[in-house]
């Protein structure tokens, strides 16, 4: 198979407009050529439709065709790291219209002086084009990315620069990340002033992710415009590599401590493990007859001379369910798309809390959406990271909840559970199918349901550090 068919494909377009104005430029080459004007007074104007329009578009094709099959060629020879970009940046442009200023005068007027300043302009054009190129062609850059990034959270893109010259230097990279979500697109930059031969020398730069989702990094462009800034070369590396961007999460206030007692744990029951096995301080009450003396607080007890005990909540045999209602309406507003937003971080937030606090308890986390996702696991520690992952690629959209939906959460979810249902629907109304709807009071009174609605009502229950 041919370097060019393993390549890169070619891109046709730019490929037929190059191969036109090389054409066009020849052909107005050619007629000017067949009868000279140049010795002629007054055919100045002849001149500079026939013989410079004619070499500009020469050269600019000669450079479109030549730039496209030579990228393809080194992207095929030598891989991913291989293909090269060139661009003239605003200065370099100005630069090469008093290039073309000069040699114009230098011929119409047969100035030699005007040819040796033209040579003497042109021959650092020339040097700063081949230096960049011979600087980039051993250097390589690469991406280390985070195992996972939070919204809201500042994490670190660490930037690896390898020079691979024997002899030289590689000064003043700049290297370019390209950074796409489905709502934004950013840029990552990292400055290297020097990068020894035969060395690696790292970066980072900081991102800051403002929507939870999937990011894709790349290409990553390594560019330089050193020693004049008349060129700019770069060398891309066409990987693309993925971030889960999780939802954030708060911190639960003592109102949702409260509310997360069951009716059946307010009454007395044995309990097979206690004292070390207690899940969360409460407060200290007087000791009574079958308190475990593991729990008394002998300073307390001391300095009131009484026997003092310390008083638990016990969280660890409740189950959790969390049903999340991800509504939106077919042309979605800026305050929907927010509320989407805090719905999801809050019911990370209380799955968090749960799986660090009841570790000996069942998780279950329903979402409706763009499309019905259950997951069902052992709260712990090591479900979280698999959880958040799920909940940061959920979508909103039109489904509707079941219509027995609480009669199917009894069968689906081990009692005792504390069962949760957040919503973005608007006026506590939540479609059960066809067009019939049920009010918030009938989920929190017949299927023994916290609602909570997505904006204000959540106020209560969650907090943030920068709030």
């Amino acid at each position: 198979m041919s370097a060019l068919r393993r390549g890169r494909k070619i891109r046709w377009p730019a490929l037929l407009q190059g191969m036109l104005a090389l054409g066009v430029g020849w052909v107005l080459i050619a007629k000017y050529l067949e009868r000279p004007a140049i010795f002629r007074k007054g055919a100045s104007l002849e001149f500079a439709l026939f013989l410079g329009v004619g070499i500009v578009l020469f050269l600019g094709g000669i450079w479109a065709v030549g730039g496209e099959l030579l990228s393809v060629y080194l992207r095929a020879r030598f891989g991913k790291w291989s293909r090269y970009r060139v661009a003239m940046p605003r200065e370099a442009m100005g630069y090469a219209v008093i290039l073309l200023t000069l040699i114009t005068g230098a011929l119409i007027g047969r100035s030699n002086m005007l040819m040796l300043v033209f040579g003497l302009m042109a021959g650092p054009f020339v040097l700063n084009g081949w230096f960049t190129f011979s600087m980039l062609r051993r250097t390589r850059g690469r991406r280390q990315l985070p195992a996972r990034a939070m919204v809201g959270e500042s994490c670190p893109v660490v930037v690896r620069v390898d020079n691979r010259n024997r002899w030289f230097s590689s000064w003043m990279l700049v290297v370019k990340d390209r950074i796409r979500h489905t709502r934004e697109e950013m840029q990552g930059l990292v400055l290297f002033t020097r990068v020894p031969p035969r060395s690696e020398q790292a970066g980072q730069y900081r991102l800051t992710p403002v929507h939870r989702g999937r990011l894709e990094f790349g290409p990553l462009e390594v560019t330089s415009r050193f020693p004049l800034g008349l060129m700019e070369r770069a060398v891309v590396a066409d990987e693309i590599e993925e971030l889960i961007v999780v939802p954030r999460v708060g911190r639960l206030t003592e109102r949702w401590r409260r509310q997360g007692v069951l009716p059946s744990d307010a009454s007395p029951r044995p309990r097979d493990r206690q004292g070390t096995f207690d899940d969360e301080f409460h407060n200290l009450r007087e000791y009574r007859r079958g308190d475990n003396p593991r729990a008394i607080h002998w300073r307390t007890s001391a300095r009131r001379n009484v026997l003092m005990v310390r008083e638990f909540h016990e969280h660890r045999r409740q189950n959790l369910f969390v049903l999340l209602d991800l509504w939106q309406p077919p042309r979605p507003s800026p305050a929907d798309n927010e509320r989407i937003e805090w719905a999801v971080s809050f019911a990370a937030s209380i799955c968090v809390d749960h799986c660090r606090q009841a570790d000996d308890s069942r998780l279950i986390v329903a979402a409706c959406g763009a499309a019905n996702d259950r997951w069902e696991g052992p709260a712990g520690p090591a479900t979280m990271t698999h959880l958040l992952d799920r909940l940061a690629l959920v979508e909103a959209g039109p489904a509707r909840l079941p219509a027995d939906l609480p009669g199917q959460v009894d069968m689906q979810c081990p009692a005792p559970a504390r069962k949760v249902l957040i919503t973005t629907r608007p006026a506590g109304k939540f479609w059960l199918g066809g067009d019939a709807f049920a009010h918030r009071g009938d989920f929190a009174a017949g299927g023994d349901f916290l609602v909570v609605e997505a904006g204000d009502d959540m106020a209560g229950y969650i907090q943030y550090d920068d709030c």
